[in-house]
């Protein structure tokens, strides 16, 4: 089967929906059909390109600049998606610039179609202190939300969510779709399919702190959406002798470097302590494995997050992990959710304690890794929802039709 993937991000970017895209055409790769990709271009990438058995097509198109975008590749772009005649259109996002630009020949295309939702954020008020405090961004959301919303509903056959958790915020677009088309809503998280196999360096803790006793590991962008400020003030305000946090992102960027201003300025704090903070970028895909796979625990402190990835490559690799709450977090096994600073350091100070408590999360997140999580039950689930689309039967429409 000829089949396409469509996301506004993939390789050689590292973020959560570049693994997620990754994994899913990893598996389809698998299973024998011929898998295309189209994308926003990146510097040091080609238009075309293979990898993995992946055929990668570029745009110049990009989210942000969407209605500055070339004319001319957007008319790529639709011409692309008319002449390749794919059997099935697997859409990542409701506001990508992929999805949005394919309602506009969705009626020309004989595929089948599946859209993968990753949260919807485009209806929901983020405050800013200069006027207008965010309500013409907000109006702007909601015009698109009232737009397009009801088209991409009835553009695609079927709907795949991360996780059937619903409330007005990431997870409306699960209340919706369950309110109008209830049986074309799949449940399906994410998995990942590059975890290594190889051994860790024996050498490696010891190498960025010879008296480490306690390692805790954030691996995420650097940016104010992942606020890794907020993390390295709630490991210093854990106080745990002996203790490092090594934050790890794709690029050092202007962000970084207030991170490091915050970490310089609790120097004197953290020494008392013997505690240390350790700030890398540009390592490779292993690199942070092996970082990850020699830690104690994973924290996150992100501000708005649906099902990070990183969460279930602690549960494969059998490490707890504290998170603040978000999306789906606090309904996810493994590790310890919480709302406030407090919580968080509270809750690394335990997990750096007790044996015990690692021990009682690692079992729960393995078991939902087996179950939920990983690409044996992400291949299941997903090979179930095609083979069912292609089936000699397909359910009516419900919405609108």
């Amino acid at each position: 089967m000829k089949i396409l993937v469509t996301t506004f991000t993939f390789f050689p970017n590292k973020d959560g929906v570049a693994v997620a895209s990754a994994s899913l055409c990893d598996f389809l790769v698998k299973s024998g059909h011929k898998v295309y990709v189209a994308t926003s271009r990146v510097p040091g990438t080609s238009s075309n390109s293979r990898r993995q058995g992946v055929y990668i097509r570029r745009f110049a198109i990009y989210n942000s600049r969407l209605p500055e975008s070339s004319d001319l590749e957007k008319s790529k772009y639709l011409r692309y998606l008319i002449t390749e005649d794919f059997d099935l259109i697997i859409n990542q996002n409701w506001d990508s610039w992929t999805t949005e630009l394919f309602l506009e020949v969705s009626k020309k295309l004989r595929a089948k179609r599946i859209l993968v939702s990753h949260g919807l954020s485009r209806h929901i008020f983020h405050f800013h202190e200069k006027p207008f405090w965010g309500l013409g961004q907000w109006f702007r959301g909601l015009s698109w939300s009232l737009s397009f919303l009801p088209r991409l509903i009835r553009a695609h056959d079927r709907f795949v969510f991360l996780f059937s958790h619903f409330d007005f915020k990431r997870f409306l677009d699960v209340g919706i779709c369950r309110l109008f088309v209830p049986k074309r809503i799949h449940y399906i998280p994410n998995s990942i399919s590059d975890l290594p196999r190889s051994k860790i360096r024996p050498f490696f803790r010891q190498h960025y702190s010879p008296e480490i006793q306690f390692l805790l590991v954030y691996v995420a962008n650097f940016c104010g959406h992942k606020d890794q400020i907020r993390a390295i003030k709630v490991f210093a305000a854990t106080a745990i002798p002996h203790s490092s946090l090594i934050l790890i992102g794709s690029e050092k960027n202007a962000y970084s470097h207030l991170m490091r201003r915050e970490a310089n300025s609790l120097q004197q704090y953290l020494s008392h302590n013997s505690q240390r903070i350790h700030i890398l970028a540009g390592l490779s895909r292993k690199r942070v494995f092996e970082i990850l796979s020699a830690s104690d625990a994973f924290l996150l402190t992100a501000k708005h997050e649906v099902m990070p990835l990183v969460l279930i490559e602690s549960m494969a690799l059998k490490k707890p992990w504290i998170s603040t709450i978000s999306g789906c977090i606090d309904k996810m096994e493994g590790g310890l959710a919480c709302s406030t600073d407090a919580q968080l350091s509270d809750a690394i100070r335990r997990i750096s304690k007790s044996k015990k408590l690692r021990r009682s999360l690692v079992a729960k997140g393995t078991r939902a890794y087996a179950k939920y999580y990983s690409p044996e039950a992400f291949a299941l689930r997903w090979g179930k929802l095609i083979e069912g689309m292609f089936s000699p039967q397909r359910p009516k429409s419900e919405f609108l039709s």
